[in-house]
């Protein structure tokens, strides 16, 4: 046993010494009104360490971000190991002045801070005035810039070739990590099942929700858009339908871009508001009542884990990542759906339920039939991500039910991603003429899959009412989602009428540089309309855009305005264990399911492809939205694939891989994101 252990130790400390290290640390205390609105601002530190053509070269791959979310902020910059030729700060990416109230640089020893000061910053470009008063300095940029820079003026290099962090000090961390992980395998391998460890976390993952809500109680300025999402919550206190686009109501809920979650069918603030009218009426509290909603929808699932052993394989999904409970723990339009998906992927996945048996028998007990009916029918009125979740849904029951073939479900899947593309592409000039050929390719791709469907399903009886009775449900789901689609059109006008009144409401509403018009001239934000300013695909990418690396890291903990970060070694693990997981549980679906096999891991793969790709296009053609939450409808694809393969899950490794996710998880949202809301 201690060679296991000395083994694992090895292994951590070698993990450690791999890992980019840091070099240096820069605590700032930033004060600025504009950073107390709706709009995300940016402070970025550069650093030349020689990889340019000339010196000093600074690229936005070179480069570490903060977004303060308050009128004075502390934001915490890593800088990794090197030799520092240059460094370059801009405060703000905006014209709005900003006060340095303080510079602190956190440094390897033996280096000196001398050259570290508030007195070596110096205007490089872009700045009217720069003065120093009470220790800090104030900044104001030049009106209509978004790019005011300042240099630290070093006379020679800063080397910051040693490590922040000393071998010695890793050497105790890898111990620690070392002891946590054979402490927890000895544990699950002798005495912990699935059903225990999953209740288990989802239960602790509760605690943390529940802390979160406090630490962040009295604001909502710490949490992503949630000050627009509690008032369109609020405009649902006082009504039951949609508003118009361009309803004066509207505007207490619109941000900095001009734009409403109102303007969508999201049934989300509806819901919340109307189930907790009582609990607001005790509390005189909106923000808090909205909460609780999100706290209650948590306690479901934690409920629906504890009474049956078969939604334990399903909800683990959930423990997989610390974002998850993140977006649970403020009100948002993302955890509705998230739950929703979750319960619809466990009905579907479970071929015992009367969902299954009433496609396959037509037998009138249907308790499970019409929870899928309502679940995946209010799916279809809550966020766009979600759609390719619900056709993995519809494609996953016709493959069981129809033996659907798996050149049929990638034929279907690839027609949905033109049509997806299509979709994108409308809005961007260059790329128009692209919609129709797209689009035309796309239906004939879906259609003639449905086509080959209906034509081998209508020889044999049996089939044929199986695809009668699939049909009926389906047209029942997309009738839960008519009404409200019905009024949208009767106060907004067909989608091309909507599209154009939502244009002109942007248009007047927007910041200046928000508007469409001066996006469309190659102005306003830098990250809006990227692949109509010639913006490669790829670089968005990869560099210097970071779509990947950021939508992975705030797919598995990135809190706040995506400036309270985890250490590089928590993502690694979590991602890691996250693809460990899946391809155990693709093999066990191989084993259960050898003839339907291939058909559904393309449904896994093929959907877990459209939620990315809707993801990468909204980057690249509308503004970048690297964010992780927009690839949660992947986790609902692979709760189906988890409930799928779950008696041949009895195995400790995908236990093993479950409990190890999600103590990194624990320790990411306790020992990261809660410290960080605490402080403010």
């Amino acid at each position: 046993m201690l060679a296991y252990f000395l083994s694992l130790w090895a292994i951590v400390l070698g993990f450690l010494q791999v890992m980019p290290q840091t070099g240096a640390v820069v605590h700032m205390r930033l004060s600025s009104p504009a950073f107390g609105t709706a709009q995300r601002f940016q402070a970025q530190w550069y650093y030349d360490r020689g990889k340019g053509p000339t010196s000093p070269w600074f690229s936005e791959a070179e480069s570490v971000s903060a977004f303060p979310a308050h009128a004075e902020s502390e934001v915490t910059f890593k800088l990794p190991t090197g030799i520092y030729r240059g460094l370059r700060f801009d405060p703000i990416n905006g014209d709005a002045a900003v006060r340095i109230l303080s510079m602190q640089w956190d440094l390897p020893n033996g280096e000196s801070a001398s050259e570290t000061g508030l007195d070596n910053l110096a205007p490089l470009a872009n700045i009217k005035s720069m003065s120093r008063n009470g220790g800090g300095v104030e900044i104001t940029p030049v009106p209509g810039t978004s790019d005011p820079q300042t240099q630290l003026a070093i006379a020679s290099p800063i080397s910051l070739a040693v490590p922040l962090q000393s071998f010695p000090n890793r050497l105790a961390m890898a111990l620690e990590i070392s002891a946590l992980a054979f402490l927890a395998g000895w544990l699950l391998l002798t005495r912990v099942g699935i059903r225990l460890l999953v209740v288990s976390g989802m239960v602790s993952a509760a605690v943390l929700i529940l802390a979160m809500m406090v630490a962040s109680s009295g604001t909502m300025a710490y949490h992503p858009d949630e000050p627009s999402h509690v008032a369109s919550y609020a405009y649902y206190v006082d009504h039951w339908l949609p508003p118009a686009v361009d309803d004066p109501a509207t505007i207490p809920s619109t941000s900095v871009w001009g734009y409403s979650y109102l303007f969508e069918l999201d049934v989300v603030y509806d819901i919340a508001a109307h189930a907790t009218q009582q609990l607001r009426e005790w509390t005189d509290d909106p923000v808090f009542s909205a909460r609780v909603f999100q706290l209650g929808l948590w306690a479901i699932l934690c409920a629906l884990a504890l009474f049956r052993r078969y939604w334990t394989w399903v909800l683990c999904a959930l423990l997989l990542s610390p974002q998850i409970w993140y977006v649970f723990s403020y009100f948002n339009a993302d955890a509705f759906p998230l739950f929703l998906s979750m319960i619809a992927a466990g009905l579907v996945a479970d071929e015992k339920n009367a969902l299954h048996e009433h496609l396959s028998t037509g037998s009138p007990r249907r308790v499970a039939y019409w929870m899928a009916v309502v679940c995946i029918g209010l799916l279809l009125m809550s966020k766009r991500n979600y759609l390719p979740a619900t056709a993995a849904f519809v494609l996953w029951l016709a493959v069981i039910q129809l033996d659907l073939r798996a050149r049929v479900v990638i034929a279907g899947l690839c027609g949905l991603l033109l049509l997806g593309i299509a979709t994108f592409i409308a809005d961007v000039p260059a790329m128009a003429h692209w919609h129709m050929p797209l689009s035309f390719a796309g239906i004939a791709l879906a259609a003639g899959a449905a086509a080959l469907t209906g034509r081998q399903c209508w020889k044999d009886k049996d089939m044929r009412l199986r695809l009668l009775r699939l049909t009926c449900f389906v047209t029942l789901c997309v009738s839960i989602a008519l009404p409200r689609l019905a009024w949208d059109v009767h106060v907004n006008g067909w989608p091309a009428q909507k599209a154009e009144r939502i244009h002109a409401v942007v248009e007047a509403r927007a910041g200046q540089d928000f508007r469409p018009s001066v996006i469309a001239q190659g102005h306003g934000y830098a990250t809006s309309g990227l692949a109509a300013k010639g913006v490669p695909l790829l670089a968005v990418v990869f560099e210097p855009y970071g779509w990947l690396r950021s939508s992975l890291a705030s797919a598995f903990g990135v809190y706040g305005y995506m400036n309270v970060v985890a250490p590089t070694w928590l993502y690694v693990g979590l991602i890691g264990f996250a693809i460990g997981l899946l391809l155990v549980v693709l093999n066990r679906l191989r084993q259960i399911e050898p003839e339907h096999w291939l058909a559904l891991t393309s449904i896994v793969v093929g959907s877990c492809a459209l939620v990315m790709a809707s993801s990468l296009l909204l980057s690249w053609v509308g503004s970048l939205e690297a964010q992780g939450r927009y690839l949660f409808p992947a986790l609902a694809i692979f709760a189906l694939a988890l409930g799928k393969a779950s008696p041949r899950l009895r195995g400790k490794t995908a236990i093993i891989l479950i409990a190890s996710a999600w103590l990194l998880s624990f320790y990411s949202f306790a020992c990261v994101a809660l410290p960080a809301f605490a402080r403010g």
